[in-house]
Order: structure tokens, then sequence, then C-alpha cells
């Protein structure tokens, strides 16, 4: 009997140091960093005209990559990949909110069929937006793509599989 009741109280020790060292495992793992989720933050498209418009689009995600890819009059054409600073980023999220660029209106646009046009998706802090800018938008919006363009297209990009029109390495 006495065997048994040392049996048991053996058992339940090895039990609770059990449920104790799982417990400690759990914990390591919550105070451990979560993995950044990645997700889209801006695409900028610039579409082509009669004439010699530099014709490109390229995706921003949380984390910084970028994904460029150059069509027409541009340095870069191709497929590319970028990575931005965490500033960049920063830099960007703050022009977005400063500019009130997700309260403007969704498209400027004019009867002109031959100028380049705009097309800027922003998804920030759970808003999305979506602009059209061929013609009459207000001056933050311009400089606020001024700015992304000269953070991007100045940004040291690297070459890639060509994805989009069809071009191999």
């Amino acid at each position: 009997m006495q065997f048994v009741i040392s049996l048991l109280i053996f058992g339940l020790i090895s039990t609770e140091t059990a449920i104790q060292s799982n417990k400690g495992a759990q914990e390591q793992e919550i105070q451990q960093p979560l993995p950044v989720k990645e997700s889209l933050l801006l695409t900028l498209e610039r579409t082509p005209c009669f004439g010699k418009c530099p014709t490109y689009k390229y995706t921003i995600f949380s984390t910084g990559m970028v994904l460029y890819n150059g069509f027409e009059n541009v340095k870069n054409l191709g497929t590319y990949k970028a990575q931005l600073t965490k500033s960049q980023i920063e830099k960007i999220k703050v022009n977005i909110k400063s500019a009130k660029i997700l309260s403007l209106k969704n498209k400027y646009d004019s009867q002109i069929t031959d100028i380049p046009s705009t097309l800027l998706i922003i998804n920030l802090d759970g808003e999305k937006k979506k602009i059209y800018d061929r013609y009459g938008a207000p001056e933050e919006l311009t400089k606020f793509e001024k700015l992304v363009d000269d953070i991007v297209l100045n940004s040291n990009m690297t070459k890639t599989k060509d994805q989009y029109n069809g071009n191999k390495d």
C-alpha cells in the first residue's frame, strides 16, 4: 500500500514538473520576437503617353522590400528588387499622414488623352486608398509622388528575372 502511495506521489510530482517545464517553454516562445508580417504599403504606377514618358510600376511592402518593373523610357528596364531602410519607410508613412493623402479625392482627370497618369494605391494602418492622377491633382499629391519616386528610383536595385514583359536574362 505504501508502495502504491509512493508511486502516486511520484507520478504527481513528475506531472507537475512536466507542466512547469512546458509552461516555461511556452513563455520563452512568447518572449521571442514575432516575425514581421509583410503586407502591401504602396504601389505607384506611371502609365505611357504618346511621347517618351517614363513607364514603370513599383510596389513597396511594409518590410521595406520593393519590387520594381521598368517598361519604357527608364534607366532600369525589366524587373528589379530593392530594400528600403526603416527610416525611409517611416518617412513615406509620415508623409502619407502629413499630406493627408488618404483624404484626397480618388480621381484627378482631364479630357486630355496624350498625357501620362499615375495610379497610386496605399494601404496604411488598415486604411486603403486608390488615386488615379492624370491632371489637376493637388500639390500635396504630386509632391508625395515625387518623394516616393526619389526614394525608390535612387535606391540600390538588383536585377531579377523579368516577370512582366517576358524578357529573360
